[in-house]
Order: C-alpha cells, then structure tokens, then sequence
C-alpha cells in the first residue's frame, strides 16, 4: 500500500510540477518586458502589463472592441488583431474608433476581455 502511495505521488507531481512551472513563467515574462524595451515608455507598458493597440472598431451594444495590438507577452500571443469584450462600458469612455490606446487584457470564461483601457496622448 505504502509503494502504490508513492508511486501514485510520484506521478501526480511529474504531471502537476511541469504545468505550475509553465504558468509561473508566463507570468514571469509579462514583467520581464522591460529588459527586452526599447524605450522607457514601451518597458513601462510592459511592466504594468498594457500594450499599446490601435482601435479599429467599437460595438457598444455588444460591448466588443476590435483591436490591432503589439505582442501580449502575459497572453503568450504576438501582435495581431483581434476581437476582445469589455467587460463595463465605462471603459469605452474617451475611445474612439482610429484612436492609439494602450490596454490590458486577460483569458475569461467568455473569452479574451479588456481589463484596462485608455486613450493615448497624441
């Protein structure tokens, strides 16, 4: 009994240890942005966890916005252009279609949404 007990932990932390150490790094690498910025705006982004996008389209009675943004380091994913939800509509204030922002986004049960949205300073 006491060989199958080991044997059954063993095997749950082989499974298990790969998979936190994955998510720590991810993590880890939305924060190491700034050795890899360029300038001291970008790492400032990167650290904070936004990036800068372009809006291309705003659905206010979906509450969707369409997105061209830099790599999402967090996300794992590179830069593109996507849909994402906005969770409040209070942060579509200030946002207009055309318009240079910088945001934060995250993975829900619905799919990517906005957390932090801003308009840039032209």
């Amino acid at each position: 009994m006491k060989r199958l007990l080991v044997l059954l932990l063993s095997l749950t932390a082989a499974v298990v240890l790969p998979f936190v150490s994955s998510i720590a790094h991810s993590e880890e690498a939305c924060y190491q942005g700034a050795s890899v910025a360029t300038d001291a705006t970008t790492a400032k982004y990167q650290m904070d966890g936004t990036v800068k996008g372009e809006v291309l389209k705003i659905d206010n009675d979906m509450l969707k916005i369409v997105i061209k943004h830099q790599e999402l380091r967090c996300l794992g994913m590179p830069a593109m252009t996507m849909v994402f939800n906005v969770p409040d509509r209070s942060l579509l204030e200030g946002v207009k279609e055309g318009g240079k922002i910088k945001f934060a986004a995250q993975v829900t049960p619905n799919g990517l949404s906005v957390t932090k949205l801003e308009s840039e300073s032209n």
